[in-house]
């Protein structure tokens, strides 16, 4: 995953922050120019399915500190 500054740099991910009883998750990142030196969060939510699991899951998909920072590290 990446996530892009206004100013079009690539920015990093510093904190990932699942918020509790929620799907959605924040990310606190920061912008990688430093003539730009934004800091900014955005945020990450689960929408909806386009194809079901074939698993069989108990509690509904979180997104969450577990899960992102293997996606980010991957570069997805």
């Amino acid at each position: 995953m990446r996530i892009l500054c206004q100013c079009g740099a690539a920015s990093i991910i510093h904190r990932v922050n699942a918020l509790s009883n929620s799907t959605d998750t924040e990310l606190m990142c920061s912008c990688t120019d430093p003539e730009c030196g934004h800091s900014f969060i955005s945020g990450v939510s689960y929408k909806h399915a386009t194809k079901p699991s074939r698993l069989t899951l108990d509690e509904p998909v979180k997104i969450g500190a577990s899960v992102l920072p293997v996606a980010v590290a991957r570069g997805r």
